[in-house]
C-alpha cells in the first residue's frame, strides 16, 4: 500500500505534457527526442508532487500529480506513463510531514507568473 504524498522527480516532459491534463500510454520518445536535440542534448525533466493513487476498473494505475505550471496545476497520469517518464518516486517513512526548521520562501504563487525581481523578496516560513 501506498502512503502519499510522495515525491516526483526527474519525471520527463514531452509536448503532450504541455498540452494535456489526462496523460495515458508511453511517452512519445520521437517528440521528446526533439525536445532533447533542440535543447543540445539537455533533457526535459519537471517534479511534481503525488497527491493520490487508484485503480480503475480495466485494472490500470492512475496518479493524480500536484504540478506547479500555472493554468496545469494537476496531472492524472498512468502507471505505463508514469514508467515511460522514467520517473522516481519517493515517499516519506515520517508520519509527521510538518517542515522541522525555520525556512524562508517565495513571496507569490509560482515563479512563472510574476516578474523575477518580485519573487526575490522573502520572509520566513510559518508554522
Amino acid at each position: 500500500e501506498m502512503k502519499e504524498p510522495g515525491l516526483v522527480s526527474q519525471f520527463r516532459v514531452g509536448k503532450e505534457f504541455q498540452e494535456k491534463t489526462i496523460l495515458e500510454g508511453p511517452i512519445d520518445e520521437v517528440e521528446y527526442q526533439r525536445i532533447v536535440d533542440k535543447r543540445e542534448g539537455k533533457g526535459s525533466f519537471h517534479a511534481m508532487v503525488l497527491i493520490g493513487a487508484h485503480r480503475s476498473g480495466d485494472g490500470r494505475y492512475w496518479f493524480l500529480l500536484q504540478n506547479s505550471h500555472k493554468g496545469h496545476y494537476f496531472k492524472l497520469v498512468d502507471g505505463e506513463h508514469l514508467a515511460s517518464c522514467d520517473a522516481t518516486v519517493v515517499f516519506s517513512l515520517d508520519d509527521d510531514m510538518s517542515l522541522k526548521g525555520d525556512y524562508s520562501v517565495v513571496i507569490g504563487e509560482y515563479a512563472e507568473a510574476f516578474e523575477m525581481e518580485e519573487c526575490v523578496a522573502k520572509k520566513p516560513a510559518e508554522g
